[in-house]
């Protein structure tokens, strides 16, 4: 519970912008991710690991 309030408030403080959102739990509900569409990706991705959002791979969203 708040998990995801907490980290709209870090992606607000990152300054990065996105067009869509959504969400997946994984792991049998242990985890979960949120998955933003972007438009200027270096820009976003250095933003976001300053406020020490980890940035996943797409193999580890997908699987493929």
């Amino acid at each position: 519970p708040g998990g995801l309030d907490e980290l709209l408030k870090a992606v607000v403080r990152a300054g990065v912008n996105f067009t869509n959102a959504n969400g997946r739990v994984v792991n049998d509900g242990d985890s979960a991710l949120f998955m933003i569409d972007i438009q200027d990706i270096p820009d976003a991705r250095e933003k976001l690991s300053a406020v020490g959002l980890e940035i996943i791979s797409d193999q580890r969203v997908y699987g493929n």
